[in-house]
Parts: C-alpha cells; sequence; structure tokens
C-alpha cells in the first residue's frame, strides 16, 4: 500500500508532504475498515470477541505499523 500511495501521489503531481501522508492515511485506514467490516459480517459481535474475520486485518495493522516507521524515517531524509 506504501508503494500505490506514492505512485499515486507522484502521478498526481502533489506536494512531497501530500505524498508522504498519502500511503500513511491509505494503509491505516485500509485496517481499521477491514476490522470493521469483519465484525459487521460475523456473529460474534455480540459476544465482545474479535471476529475471526477481523484478524487479518489485525496484523496487517500492525505490520503497517512496523513497516511505516522506516518509511517516514526515509521520507524525512529526502
Amino acid at each position: 500500500m506504501l508503494i500505490v500511495g506514492l505512485v499515486i501521489g507522484h502521478v498526481l503531481r502533489l506536494k512531497k508532504s501530500q505524498i508522504t501522508s498519502l500511503p500513511v492515511e491509505a494503509g491505516f485506514q485500509n485496517g481499521t475498515i477491514g476490522i470493521f467490516v469483519g465484525l459487521l459480517i460475523s456473529e460474534e459481535l455480540m459476544q465482545g470477541g474479535l471476529s475471526r474475520f477481523s484478524l487479518p486485518s489485525v496484523v496487517y495493522s500492525v505490520l503497517m505499523l512496523v513497516t511505516i516507521i522506516p518509511f517516514l524515517l526515509w521520507r524525512r531524509s529526502l
């Protein structure tokens, strides 16, 4: 998602700060939407637990946090 956001930002000729924020925002929103949709389609919502359908989005969100830090450090060094 980071690379897609960077490419879209360059194609649209956005400013450097906007190009950096585009993949970050898109990545976090995808994880959050995935968790929410997983909760909506599951019967486990009423039981108060984490839906098995949301688990892949949770893993994605954690990995997004791990990969976003080097990405931001790289973008700040440009």
